[in-house]
């Protein structure tokens, strides 16, 4: 008698879990991308200079501690 109710618990407990949610819709991509001699780029995407990643101060970036990255822009 106690296997049945064991069985019959998992059973529900198995079914009453459900499926798995689908993945969320991605964003839109831009739809295109211009190649260029670097590699291809995607319209609206700022690059910056190779400078950029191993001088950022030459480049007019400032650190920001809240985050620990480096950002565009004046004294933030």
């Amino acid at each position: 008698m106690m296997r049945i109710a064991l069985c019959a618990v998992v059973a529900l407990v198995v079914s009453a879990t459900g499926t798995a949610a689908a993945d969320p819709t991605p964003a839109p991509s831009p739809g295109y991308q211009i190649p260029t001699p670097n590699g291809p780029v995607f319209p609206g995407v700022q690059t910056y200079q190779p400078v950029c990643l191993t001088a950022p101060l030459a480049c007019g970036f400032r650190y920001h501690p809240d985050t620990g990255t480096w950002q565009p822009g004046g004294d933030q």
